[in-house]
């Protein structure tokens, strides 16, 4: 793998295992298959583990293999992210409270990270409208913001 065309994507939603295996949804597979049809290199996703399975309608258990892309389950702690993000051409994060601090690990990594965020949304309108990509701690220090 070119680690320097890899993309990271780090989702806010957990991964429950069942054995061997993993509880997705098939509206999740089917976003991340669109991320790898445009991205030009590989990519992996990270996601936290849970116990529980959420009760969304379109639920599925898939194994790894099944998976037309690598997936990775740990916790979102520093030293565990900090081995998945060294060397990725880019991460994309959530704004979620269990990564807050994942944009400082890609900084101090040079990585860039980015995230998307509907603006509208977020201050409470059901506008489905959205807001360009924000690009996190990486840009920032670049541009000596």
């Amino acid at each position: 793998m070119a680690a320097g065309h890899r993309l990271v994507v780090v989702p806010g939603l957990p991964v429950a295992q069942d054995g061997d295996r993993f509880v997705l949804t098939r509206k999740f597979i089917a976003g991340v298959e669109e991320y790898q049809r445009r991205w030009p290199g590989p990519l992996q996703v990270v996601m936290e583990p849970t116990h529980l399975a959420g009760n969304n309608l379109d639920n599925v258990a898939v194994s790894k293999d099944e998976l037309p892309f690598e997936l990775i389950v740990l916790p979102y702690v520093e030293t565990e992210m900090e081995r998945v993000l060294r060397g990725a051409a880019l991460a994309m994060l959530t704004v979620h409270y269990r990564q807050t601090h994942l944009a400082e690990v890609c900084a101090r990594l040079d990585v860039p990270c980015t995230t998307w965020l509907s603006i509208p949304y977020a201050r409470g309108s059901r506008s489905s409208a959205w807001s360009p990509p924000i690009l996190c701690g990486w840009f920032a220090r670049r541009s000596g913001r």
